[in-house]
């Protein structure tokens, strides 16, 4: 075993160069985990769906996806007059909702389209949306947000405003 062991002074404790990484180390990852426990509340406190009644691809999405699924299924009043600017009119899409929810079955349960599942500016829209809701913003507010923040992404979606 070589003898050329460096030693460093923290705190006026010498120490070796292993364990002072490791506690460097440790600091930092407590530190990173503060900060994103007390990011934004990106469920906007708003009703969700549960997970497990998302389909099985779409529940293995990166959770910010996941996350608008959960959302998006229960907020059809706004997102119907919310447009999406991801191109998806092509395929006949009216509005943000319908990245998300494509028909309700016979039970009532809903009947889930994958699109937002590869799309992220579907799910940017929804949250930035739903934050804005929570925020107490008007239906008219929010679609003017929408309209300033995505037009150039793309072509939009025809929706209309009561």
């Amino acid at each position: 075993m070589s003898s050329h062991v460096r030693w460093h002074r923290i705190a006026g404790k010498v120490m070796r160069p292993w364990p002072a990484l490791v506690a460097v180390l440790l600091l930092v990852s407590l530190l990173g985990t503060a900060c994103a426990a007390s990011g934004p509340d990106e469920t906007h406190g708003m009703p969700m769906a549960a997970a497990q009644d998302l389909p099985e691809l779409v529940q293995k999405a990166a959770p910010r996806t996941v996350l608008a699924y959960r959302l998006a299924s229960k907020q059809e009043t706004l997102l119907r007059r919310i447009p999406c600017y991801c191109g998806c009119v092509a395929i006949g899409h009216r509005d943000n909702y319908d990245c998300y929810v494509s028909g309700v079955e016979p039970d009532g349960r809903l009947r889930y389209d994958i699109h937002a599942f590869g799309c992220v500016i579907c799910a940017n829209i929804t949250h930035d949306a739903l934050r804005l809701k929570q925020e107490g913003k008007s239906p008219g507010d929010i679609r003017a947000y929408i309209d300033l923040t995505y037009a150039e992404s793309g072509p939009g979606t025809q929706t209309v405003m009561p």
